[in-house]
């Protein structure tokens, strides 16, 4: 959204300076905004309770309960990450979660051409620019609220499903109509349907393949790598003999969300049947592999095996 912002006041003053075109002062000055982000990044934020220096004691204590009573256990498996990332390919959901992020990550692919899909409503550059920003603006709002909602409701399929089936819409108006208003709103749709659901998705995995905790590091970052090769292939969809309908475009990220939307579906079935076998009295510990067995101060042993036996995969 801030992008949008900068980027019009960029082409709207800087086009020109010191020999340079407006579209490279925008990489200069948003690239170099980012590396000192980034930068500063290292030192803010956090790794784990245990060694995140700008926590008092008091605070590092307070977050390591919050993940001990949460898991009825601690987290301290020292194994190496090529024992992680073997362990997360070899769980058959992890291609299942890497495949829904990658449909999604096409789904949301707009969002690479944005700016020329916007163009293709017969505003300069300038305004463009700046109608690209109500869309990001509805997109983090649409993040935040669904996030906070699926965290809050235990439920992450319906919270990837929902969004994707908005942004279909979006798709269905943007191919088939040449209405200005009704084109603006269905981007509106495209954006924040397509962005909507990227964190839960990530989130989901987590909270699915959760023991142990190299092995959910090795698959969240193995599933975000696999949802990123979507921007090779993707690129190729925008030509500019489509506009302004972008008919293939739309076709192919109506398809692709319509995937996803599938596999969460899929992946709820599955882990509603393991909650089943789970409450029929399987083996949680199978879950909690990698479990540490250290003595929890100010948990009783019997109230540490309650809190593992309530485990139950959220869907």
């Amino acid at each position: 959204a801030f992008s949008g912002l900068i980027g019009a006041g960029i082409t709207k003053s800087l086009n020109g300076a010191r020999g340079l075109e407006a579209w490279r002062w925008i990489f200069i000055i948003e690239g170099s905004i980012t590396v000192f982000i980034a930068l500063g990044a290292i030192f803010v934020l956090p790794d784990f309770p245990s060694n995140t220096r700008w926590l008092s004691p008091t605070e590092r204590a307070v977050a390591e309960w919050r993940l001990i009573k949460d898991a009825g256990q601690v987290d301290e498996d020292e194994e190496s990450w090529t024992y992680g990332f073997k362990t997360a390919v070899k769980d058959w959901r992890l291609p299942i979660f890497a495949l829904m992020f990658l449909f999604l990550q096409v789904a949301s692919a707009t969002s690479n051409f944005f700016p020329s899909v916007v163009k293709t409503l017969g505003f300069n550059n300038v305004n463009t620019l700046l109608l690209t920003v109500l869309p990001y603006m509805v997109a983090l709002a649409t993040s935040v609220l669904n996030n906070w909602s699926a965290d809050r409701t235990q439920n992450s399929s319906f919270h990837v499903m929902w969004p994707l089936a908005v942004a279909i819409v979006g798709f269905i108006v943007g191919a088939a109509s040449l209405n200005t208003g009704a084109r603006y709103f269905a981007m509106v749709l495209m954006i924040a349907g397509g962005h909507g659901s990227n964190a839960v998705v990530l989130a989901w995995t987590q909270k699915t393949m959760l023991r142990p905790r190299i092995k959910r590091a090795a698959a969240v970052a193995f599933v975000n790598a696999t949802g990123n090769l979507a921007q090779v292939f993707s690129s190729y969809l925008y030509p500019d003999e489509g506009a302004p309908r972008y008919v293939l475009a739309m076709s192919v990220n109506s398809a692709f969300a319509l995937g996803s939307i599938l596999l969460a579906l899929t992946m709820r079935l599955i882990l509603l049947k393991e909650n089943k076998k789970l409450e029929q009295g399987a083996d949680v510990a199978q879950v909690m592999r990698g479990e540490a067995q250290t003595e929890i101060k100010g948990i009783s042993e019997e109230e540490r095996l309650a809190r593992k036996m309530d485990f139950r995969y959220i869907a």
